[in-house]
């Protein structure tokens, strides 16, 4: 069984007001990607691949609507609040915020938190309130997982160290699982790992060596003493040969969003049990899908 990830991000801007897309018009974006993914999995059963989308919530619906017919694709919000309604409680009043009732309502399965933007957003806001809490960032994270998981969704939960951060690593990303899946049923979740201090144009990317350190690190530190966690992945900008990767290490290569639907035969019979592309922002997007096994 394959796992595929694909983290749209903001790429249903136009080009002309500045952002990539020039795949759809905005109003059937969401739809157009969803239609094209499904005649790429068509041949596919659904015990050999999932395919989990995240798209900004303005295209949910439209994405939601076009998945008729579709036996091994998922659709997924880009985060959710930390809070949500309740019988005889709050019944709504959560103004510029999407609960995980909200998205579940919508047609999602699954949602991503942990996000370095996300996390990097959560911080810059912290620091205009004269703080610098990381752990609280976790904790306000944590809330949202135990918030998805109750609202029936699942989950592919982020982490990673920014370059001021990578000396301490092991204590970044360990409070980062600890704390953010504090009292989580990890069956519901997958961990996405972030090498964020080398993922950006100019930067180099994360070697083989140091992703098996990270890997090692999480399946056997964290899911050592929780191996209910049935998932790990990386994002990122890694090496262009995937071939030549371990089986514990995610390979990437180039491509773009326009092309990715021709990519997933390779995808889904690729000989190892992690593989990953990273798609290019020059071409219509970027963003990472990755291929992932049961440890």
């Amino acid at each position: 069984m394959k796992h595929i990830y694909l983290n749209l991000k903001r790429f249903d801007i136009p080009r002309e007001m500045g952002g990539v897309n020039s795949i759809a018009p905005v109003k059937e974006w969401g739809a157009y990607i969803v239609e094209n993914t499904k005649k790429a999995l068509a041949e596919y059963g659904e015990d050999e691949v999932e395919f989990v989308m995240y798209l900004p919530e303005a295209h949910l619906l439209s994405a939601a609507g076009a998945m008729d017919g579709s036996r091994n694709l998922a659709i997924g919000s880009q985060g959710i609040h930390r809070e949500d309604v309740k019988a005889g409680g709050n019944f709504g009043a959560f103004t510029a915020n999407r609960t995980g009732k909200a998205v579940k309502a919508l047609g999602c399965s699954s949602v991503l938190i942990g996000h370095c933007e996300e996390r990097r957003d959560k911080l810059g806001i912290m620091a205009e309130a004269g703080a610098g809490d990381t752990d609280a960032v976790n904790r306000i994270l944590n809330q949202e997982v135990r918030a998805a998981v109750e609202a029936g969704l699942t989950v592919l939960y982020c982490i990673g160290e920014s370059e001021e951060e990578q000396e301490r690593w092991q204590e970044v990303l360990g409070k980062q699982l600890e704390i953010g899946l504090k009292d989580v049923d990890t069956s519901k979740v997958a961990i996405a790992y972030e090498p964020i201090w080398s993922i950006g144009p100019g930067k180099t990317p994360a070697g083989k060596d140091y992703i098996q350190m990270i890997a090692r690190f999480v399946k056997e530190a964290f899911l050592g003493h929780r191996n209910t966690v049935e998932k790990y992945v990386l994002m990122g900008n890694l090496h262009h040969d995937a071939s030549t990767i371990p089986r514990e290490v995610v390979g990437s290569f180039r491509t773009s969003v326009r092309h990715i639907f021709e990519h997933f035969k390779s995808l889904v019979n690729n000989r190892m049990m992690f593989a990953a592309i990273y798609l290019n922002h020059k071409s219509y997007a970027t963003a990472v899908v990755l291929v992932i096994g049961r440890i």
